[in-house]
């Protein structure tokens, strides 16, 4: 059976709280992204973050890229992400060049 997740931001380290979304993708071989998953919808700046909905994440070749993204380009500050679920889920670092 598979078990559904959830990803949050939160963005609450930086002032003003600036609008944000997360979205989650397919990896994929050559592309910078593969399918679009799930995503929090449109940007918002609430205090409480933003969220996916819940997702099934099924075991794949190339696993997931998790975005987290500001509307306005080129803000920096410390955030927080959420990862639920009841299974175990393995996260780790990776780079995208942007575009």
């Amino acid at each position: 059976m598979n078990s559904p997740c959830r990803v949050r931001l939160q963005t609450d380290g930086i002032e003003p709280i600036p609008p944000t979304n997360v979205t989650i993708y397919e990896k994929h071989p050559s592309a910078v992204f593969g399918r679009e998953i799930a995503t929090s919808g449109p940007y918002t700046n609430v205090v409480q973050g933003v969220a996916t909905g819940d997702t099934v994440l099924t075991q794949n070749a190339y696993g997931y890229v998790i975005v987290f993204a500001t509307h306005q380009k080129d803000v920096a500050g410390k955030f927080i992400s959420f990862v639920y679920s009841d299974r175990p889920v393995n996260v780790r670092p990776d780079k995208i060049t942007p575009m």
